[in-house]
């Protein structure tokens, strides 16, 4: 049985300076499933990449809510591909 980690990307707009996960918060996102919170931003805006082995990327929203934003969109995982250096290694997709 092959277990996947759930995993989505938030894309919620502008961002005031204020990003973080503040140690009050932590067990919220726990709670959710999340195990790993990356922020991303560029001129545009920000982003929040969630995951964890019981996250439900249904529940994005729910971190959004957790973190005060409100989500514009959300992008969920197309194709994870594993690239090995040694010849003849595998490639998994």
């Amino acid at each position: 049985m092959e277990v996947n980690v759930g995993v989505a990307v938030l894309l919620l707009g502008a961002h005031d300076g204020e990003i973080g996960v503040s140690p009050a918060l932590a067990p919220a996102l726990g709670r959710l499933g999340v195990t790993h919170v990356q922020f991303v931003s560029d001129e545009r805006g920000f982003g929040v990449i969630v995951e964890g082995w019981a996250f439900d990327p249904d529940s994005a929203g729910e971190v959004a809510d957790l973190l005060g934003r409100a989500t514009q969109r959300v992008l969920r995982p197309l194709l994870d591909v594993a690239i090995s250096d040694e010849p003849g290694g595998p490639v998994h997709a």
